[in-house]
């Protein structure tokens, strides 16, 4: 999204050289113009980045609170019934490090099954159980072969390993079960 942005604050600019070195000062106005809100559009996807990389909410609502508020407003963007239980939750245990990245893996857990899946409904569950924080993301969308996500796709995407990545940076771990016809989690 930043990319494209910036493609077009250039776009704008090499048009507005162009114009004044024609005289067309009316027109390279414009383009300026153009160029300005693009920026003002530009500074807002990055503040969104930010806010998807570290929530504030994470701060002000602990882990539940924060992914519960992740659900309610993409719950908001979709016809996917989303649902959310952090009951078993011990927000006392676990490092801040590690809430934000359990928090980012299922960010990108939900987008992948919204994105991808053509599920009716994805259930969050967030808790502690014999000390340590569990939780895992659900869906009864159209699933694929875990061992070839790729498999059918024009371009490999980057989400399950990067899930990946982000739990191992804290020594822990995801696992994907799924099968093509029922569902993933």
């Amino acid at each position: 999204e930043v990319g494209s942005l910036i493609m077009r604050i250039n776009a704008a600019l090499c048009l507005v050289e162009e114009e004044l070195g024609e005289k067309a000062t009316g027109t390279a106005l414009t383009r300026i113009r153009e160029a300005k809100a693009t920026v003002g559009d530009m500074a807002g996807a990055i503040r969104n980045i930010c806010y998807d990389i570290r929530p504030p909410a994470l701060a002000v609502l602990g882990l539940g609170g924060a992914v519960t508020e992740l659900v309610r407003r993409l719950g908001l963007c979709t016809e996917t019934s989303i649902e959310c239980d952090a009951a078993n939750l011990d927000e006392k245990k676990g490092e801040d490090l590690v809430k934000i990245i359990v928090y980012r893996i299922i960010q990108e857990a939900l987008n992948n099954a919204l994105k991808h899946a053509g599920a009716g409904t994805v259930k969050v569950r967030l808790g502690t159980s014999a000390g340590r924080l569990r939780f895992s993301v659900s869906d009864d969308g159209r699933g694929f072969d875990p061992d070839r996500p790729e498999a059918g796709k024009k371009k490999s995407g980057l989400g399950l390993r990067i899930m990946r990545e982000e739990a191992e940076s804290v020594c822990a771990a995801v696992s994907v079960s799924s099968q093509p016809g029922f569902g993933t989690v």
